[in-house]
């Protein structure tokens, strides 16, 4: 065990046996027995020990030859690694754990000293076995709060991980990096934290890099709770070339709160994830300088799916440039409460290049788009809309666009309401089969010759408006307003 002195212990400390501990005084760590109930290893009271090694790490666990270590009621400062493990973390069986003790951390906290010296909390790396932590909590870090690099380890964390550029020295850095990894299970500040915990389970990163999950095997399965990133540099959450399983929810964290350029969430690159966001989103452009902000961005995915659902009556806020989905295989679902989009952008939604997967977006509103509300361009997937409102008062915007794309279904109560003077609230070329129904769809062209709607080129299948069509003000009129080149069959007040 350590005792508190007044210089931090300095240098590395790293295990040399399976199942060593190190123990400060000052703390409430206490050793399971076979025989006599749980046994203090605290001499004292007072404060914990402190460890700093800027040059270095603290606590080395090396699981070659000492995997199961207990490290517990610590404070680490400063250090250019706080703990790093390795190896196979999991020890020799003992009266708690008779199929082999895990690596455990408790009561930890690692923090950095506020200056722009590279320092990283926690790093996992080629690690086999299991390690837990609890009442651990990392703070500040400059490089990675907690890291996991390859391997395939089990980790489990209890606490919490938190950095605000304003207090780590100005660095932005990722407060979670998991990347290359072939298999595990990490489950990191999930759900409540257990009765009689000392640190609240709780992600926040205010200005750093965000949540980067990169490189993954598909038997990696991650889960990340109590989440709150704000005003994260270019991502809040990028998944990128990635094949894992990743679960996202912001629990009682504050979710996304971005204003800065780039994507409040981004799935890149060539991999095939399943990734599931649960939670609030605002997102929007920064206040000056470039550039584009969307809420959602899937590009250049191989296949997966990825899913993201807002809070029951509290849709995502989107003022940036909406959602885009370019050059993806991957199905992308947008559910819960959907999403009230008020672009700054061309499009509201953007499906292109490509994209060749399932996409359904339910209870989505978009209120501002310069171009087109929605725009499906050389895009073979599904498209499919529930409950899609579209009100644009853009004076050159179409309210719904689609150009070679696949299928296109839109059911439930769907409006378009578009105030153009020259452009149409439908167009539809080449593109179906289609099988589309709204409820009203009203569009600023002259009533007399104004083409609302058209379907044209070898566009097939069918589109009905089921309560009112306008144009110019007035009635629309399939004589006057649709031009149906296509021959599709239309329905309700647009039918025989």
């Amino acid at each position: 065990g350590l005792s508190r002195t007044t210089t931090p212990y300095g240098g590395t400390f790293a295990f040399q046996a399976p199942n060593q501990y190190l123990v400060g005084d000052g703390g409430t760590f206490t050793l399971p027995s076979a025989c006599c109930g749980p046994i203090s290893l605290s001499t004292g009271a007072g404060l914990v020990p402190l460890l700093s090694n800027p040059g270095g790490t603290s606590v080395v666990i090396d699981g070659a030859k000492a995997g199961g270590a207990t490290v517990a009621d610590l404070d680490i400062l400063g250090s250019q690694v706080g703990i790093l493990a390795t190896g196979n973390l999991t020890g020799l069986p003992s009266a708690a754990y008779p199929l082999g003790q895990p690596t455990l951390v408790q009561n930890v906290t690692i923090s950095g000293n506020g200056t722009a010296a590279s320092q990283r909390g926690v790093s996992i790396e080629n690690a086999t076995g299991a390690i837990d932590f609890r009442d651990t909590a990392i703070e500040n870090m400059t490089n990675v709060g907690f890291a996991v690099t390859k391997g395939s380890a089990d980790i489990s964390y209890q606490g919490s991980i938190k950095s605000n550029v304003a207090e780590n020295g100005g660095v932005a850095t990722p407060i979670i990096q998991i990347k290359e990894t072939t298999g595990g299970t990490i489950s990191l500040a999930s759900g409540a934290a257990p009765a009689g915990s000392t640190v609240p389970n709780a992600i926040s990163d205010i200005g750093g890099d965000g949540i980067v999950i990169q490189q993954n095997a598909a038997g990696t399965t991650i889960g990340i709770d109590n989440v709150t990133l704000k005003s994260n540099v270019k991502t809040a959450i990028a998944v990128l070339n990635d094949n894992s399983t990743t679960t996202i929810t912001a629990g009682t964290g504050a979710g996304i709160v971005k204003d800065t350029n780039g994507a409040a969430i981004a799935v890149e690159g060539g991999g095939n994830p399943t990734f599931a966001y649960t939670g609030p989103i605002t997102n929007s452009r920064p206040n000056a300088g470039a550039t584009t902000s969307y809420l959602l961005n899937v590009s250049d995915t191989l296949g997966g799916s990825v899913t993201l659902t807002s809070p029951a009556g509290t849709p995502f806020a989107d003022s940036g440039d909406g959602i885009r989905i370019n050059n993806a295989a991957s199905d992308v679902t947008i559910t819960g409460a959907g999403a009230n989009i008020a672009s700054s952008g061309a499009q509201g939604i953007l499906i292109d290049n490509g994209s060749s997967g399932t996409f359904l977006f339910r209870n989505v509103t978009i209120t501002k788009a310069a171009s087109e509300g929605v725009l499906i361009n050389q895009a073979p997937g599904t498209s499919s809309f529930e409950n899609l409102n579209i009100a644009l008062t853009d004076t050159g915007a179409t309210g719904f666009r689609a150009d070679t794309a696949g299928n296109i279904n839109a059911n439930f109560t769907n409006t378009i309401s578009t105030a153009s003077t020259t452009a149409p609230a439908v167009k539809i070329e080449d593109s179906g089969p289609i099988a589309m129904t709204f409820t009203t769809i009203t569009s600023g062209l002259p009533n007399a010759t104004g083409k609302a709607l058209q379907f044209l080129g070898t566009t097939t299948g069918g589109f009905s408006v089921s309560s009112a069509f306008t144009v110019g003000g007035l009635p629309g009129t399939k004589a006057n307003n649709v031009d149906n080149a296509a021959g599709i069959t239309l329905g309700g007040l647009l039918g025989p």
